[in-house]
């Protein structure tokens, strides 16, 4: 199995910290309020294990995911209901649309977020490694259907070399005065992020 040194994870963290900060300036020009984000986890986990975490969120957690053109590298973004209210208000203002019912706004409103989240984490990363990196159309996993997410994690399964499993890293983005959350999931192959790292020049 491959695993990434100790030095790797170091720089890997520092790598992801520039895109959390990064997506967190978007989120403050979004919602005109502060964010903060947690500190960053890691866990190394097989893609068919994924499915079983993924069984333990409520339908009631909306959730959007976001795949990448320049390999195997997800973005899984839940959304916690209780604070769904005020967020989507708050993306209503900046966008100067009327809020409609919190169903039919949180489709567009939460795909259109999840872009600029994913879109400033990837700017930055795309920004240190000199590589292009895209993202694809958002992708709504609503209630408790999980076809979507069973296809990303086929398609990302297929996309790892023999014996690579996943690394899974998260942080929680949250804003106090909205009351509201969104966890942040980064999931990858580490062959593909040990060459990531590879590319990278730290300070």
């Amino acid at each position: 199995m491959i695993e990434l040194s100790a030095w790797e994870l170091e720089a890997l963290e520092q790598l992801l910290t520039g895109g959390i900060r990064q997506s967190l300036e978007s989120l403050a020009k979004l919602s005109s309020v502060s964010w903060r984000a947690s500190g960053l986890r890691f866990e190394h986990i097989p893609a068919r294990r994924l499915l079983e975490k993924a069984d333990g969120l409520s339908a009631r957690h909306p959730r959007v995911l976001v795949s990448t053109q320049s390999g195997p590298l997800y973005f899984l973004l839940t959304f916690e209901s209780k604070g769904l209210a005020p967020l989507l208000k708050a993306l209503c203002d900046y966008y100067r649309v009327e809020m409609e019912s919190l169903d039919d706004s949180a489709r567009p409103m939460l795909e259109e977020l999840s872009n600029i989240v994913v879109g400033s984490f990837l700017k930055s990363l795309a920004e240190s490694s000199k590589r292009m990196l895209v993202a694809s159309v958002p992708c709504f996993i609503e209630g408790s259907r999980k076809d979507q997410l069973e296809s990303a994690l086929a398609d990302l399964d297929r996309r790892l070399d023999g014996d690579e499993s996943l690394l899974l890293a998260g942080a929680t983005l949250y804003s106090e005065p909205l009351s509201a959350d969104c966890d942040c999931a980064l999931l990858a192959g580490r062959r593909y992020l040990r060459g990531l790292i590879e590319s990278v020049t730290f300070s």
